[in-house]
Formats: C-alpha cells, structure tokens, sequence
C-alpha cells in the first residue's frame, strides 16, 4: 500500500506540475497577442503617419514650385501695408461652411494669414475635425479670395544695363 501512496503522490505532483505548465504557457501566449495586437496598431499608426509624411513632401514640393510665381519676402524687406492686408482679413470672408469656419477659430486661426500659414505648412488636416478633403476646400476658398482681391504688384528694382558689364569685360582682354 505504501508503493500504491507513493504513487499517487508522484502522479498527484506531477498532474500540478502540468497544471503549473499550461497556466504558464496561457499566460504567455496571452501576452504574445496582446503585443501583436500593439504592434500591429502601431504598423497602422506608423502607415497613416507615413501618409502624412508624403502629403507634406508634396505639398511642399508644390510650394517650392510655385515659389518662382511669388514675391517672397526676405528678413529686412520693407513690406507695403497694402501688400499683406489680406493677412488681416477675417476667416468670416471665405466662402467656406460655417461650422468650418468655427473649428478653424476654435483652432486659433481667425485671419486669412494665420489660416495661410497653416495651409503652407499642411497643418491644416492637424486641426481637429478637418480632414484632407476639408483641408483642400480652404486652400480653393484662399485661392478663390485671392484671386477675386489681388495683390498689388511689388514694384521692379532698377537693374544696372547688361551692356555695361560686357564693355568692362572687353576692356579687360
């Protein structure tokens, strides 16, 4: 009977032993689909901010293309007041819908510059509650204000004569 005591105890330990096993092997399979589950959110994360990333690329890209159109100014330019008055102009005077117009103020945009500079950058689908497809209204609505209010033209500098440059270099052979 004593063989038949000793038996069950080793058969009882070791039934514990398996138990202890599986408890461990549960847990650690649990964790190993909770961090799935983190880094496959975070591949999503990391694929919408990829995104972001190449909008902005482009968006810049399109800035520095149309670049050669504009007047840039330049730290120790002068500008006219009348040149950046738009910059005052009310975010009230696009024609955009006004609960657009309210996330924009809610956002701490409420002129025509600010919301410009936004646009420049591509901050504009930061602002929450305005994504890609509101983003590029605004930009068509500054557009179309620009268009309908123009700026007046930045007078030319006074070039010296080419040909003079060129009689110099004669003189010099």
């Amino acid at each position: 009977m004593e063989e038949t005591q000793e038996q069950k105890t080793e058969d009882q330990a070791r039934a514990e032993h398996n138990e202890q096993v599986l408890r461990a092997i549960r847990e650690a399979d649990a964790k190993v689909g909770s961090e799935l589950a983190k880094w496959e959110s975070a591949k999503a994360e990391a694929s919408i901010a990829k995104k972001r990333y190449e909008l902005a690329v482009d968006k810049l890209r399109s800035v520095i293309e149309s670049a050669d159109q504009m007047q840039l100014p330049f730290p120790g330019d002068e500008e006219s007041p009348s040149r950046e008055a738009w910059r005052d102009v009310s975010v009230d005077e696009l024609d955009i819908p006004d609960a657009l117009k309210a996330k924009l103020r809610e956002a701490g945009l409420a002129t025509l510059g600010e919301m410009a500079t936004y646009a420049i950058t591509g901050q504009l689908i930061d602002i929450e509650g305005v994504g890609q497809a509101s983003a590029e209204k605004i930009e068509r609505a500054l557009e179309a204000y620009w268009a309908a209010h123009p700026q007046p033209e930045a007078e030319p500098e006074v070039e010296s004569d080419p040909d003079d440059d060129d009689e110099e270099d004669d003189d010099e052979s």
